[in-house]
């Protein structure tokens, strides 16, 4: 059974994130979750201008095919999915119109760059939006 208490981030909800976006949501998600430490996921990372999209499957590839983030444990994963869905801008009626969308992935806990475990199950917010002016961050690290 997955351990639906686990949340994977990637970018503005880092807790090394230094922009001005997200930094209410982070400082609430640094009061509801602990952070279990550096991981990264199978996919594409996108430069959507202010913030990034995590792609699970691109039309010929290419970056290193892994996002490299962070793993969180959350206190109570009910009460932070009821706003951060919304941050993340899902909408519950319309949900495959929404720009994201939020489902249970592989993660790897990681140290020095190389995956150090086996893969635990974590959420993880996947962008579904238009790739039309996004860039690929070939790294898989945010910020590119």
């Amino acid at each position: 059974m997955a351990n639906t208490r686990l949340l994977f981030v990637y970018g503005t909800l880092m807790s090394t994130a230094r922009a001005a976006m997200g930094t209410g949501e982070r400082a609430r998600l640094d009061g509801v979750s602990r952070v279990v430490g550096p991981a990264r996921v199978a996919g594409h990372l996108f430069d959507l201008g202010a913030y990034p999209g995590l792609v699970v499957k691109v039309a010929g590839g290419g970056g290193s095919g892994f996002v490299d983030g962070e793993l969180r444990e959350l206190h109570d994963e009910g009460a932070v999915f009821s706003w951060l869905d919304r941050y993340e801008g899902i909408d519950p009626i319309a949900p495959d119109d929404s720009e994201y969308r939020r489902e249970l992935r592989k993660a790897w806990l990681t140290a020095s760059g190389t995956e150090q475990h086996d893969a635990l199950m974590a959420w993880v917010y996947i962008y579904q939006g238009p790739l039309d002016s996004a860039h690929l961050i070939a790294s898989g690290r945010w910020p590119g």
